[in-house]
């Protein structure tokens, strides 16, 4: 059994977490435009897509800090890789958490306009 290839896994599920941060609010409001209005979901979209790269940037500076104090969490970082790969997986796994992060605020935000929206 080989490794687990984290960073096509991480790709694989941050292309999905897009795919929801875009779909999410135009689903809402093709569905229930009364609740949530064209203007008003692209709106969303935009700064559920620019909470992510901010988020993004934050965690990967944050990741590589953690790399120099404790340089045995990355697998990709051996004498095995070479160095972008440990760099690559640091940028990989900070896109995943920001977009599960950002979709999971962006969930609740629906979860919380629906709820204030009905009688």
């Amino acid at each position: 059994m080989g490794r687990l290839p984290w960073d096509t896994l991480l790709l694989w599920g941050s292309a999905a977490l897009l795919l929801a941060l875009v779909l999410l609010p135009v689903f809402t409001a093709w569905r229930v435009p009364a609740l949530l209005p064209w203007p008003r979901a692209g709106l969303a979209v935009g700064a559920a897509l620019l909470a992510a790269v901010v988020l993004t940037v934050l965690l990967t500076f944050a990741l590589g800090l953690l790399g120099t104090v404790a340089p045995t969490w990355n697998p990709y970082r051996s004498a095995a890789f070479e160095p972008v790969d440990a760099g690559l997986f640091e940028l990989f796994l900070s896109a995943f958490l920001a977009l599960v992060l950002t979709a999971g605020g962006l969930l609740w935000w629906l979860r919380a306009l629906a709820e204030r929206g009905q009688p």
